[in-house]
């Protein structure tokens, strides 16, 4: 079981475009993400999330059993596109989006 894990105090030199880099390199190797409160805005997440989906779509998601983003600026729409990726993520049993701004609307295009 291999994890990608990075929190707001393991940052150091990496910027949202580097952490989404990170993220489509890892693909079938990783069972476990975890980003938390690594994303400085919601601008930052929307580029973590690009690599992320990316990285789901090549293979990932065949393996990843856990995908944690809690605390990440989200939101609605970050919410939204990546409920259009999670369907690939065959293996997928545990989801943390806490703490992102996800309201109603989110929630409903997530599921």
């Amino acid at each position: 079981m291999r994890f990608f894990f990075l929190t707001a105090e393991h940052l150091g030199n990496y910027d949202p475009v580097t952490i989404a880099q990170d993220l489509t390199r890892i693909k079938r190797s990783c069972s476990r993400v975890w980003i938390k409160s690594s994303a400085p805005s919601v601008e930052g997440y929307k580029q973590i999330e690009v690599g992320l989906s990316r990285a789901i779509l090549e293979g990932l998601g065949s393996n990843l059993m856990s995908l944690e983003l809690g605390w990440n600026c989200c939101g609605d729409e970050g919410a939204t596109n990546l409920g259009a990726v999670l369907c690939d993520c065959t293996s997928l049993t545990q989801l943390d989006l806490s703490h992102n701004g996800i309201g109603p609307e989110g929630a409903t295009n997530l599921a």
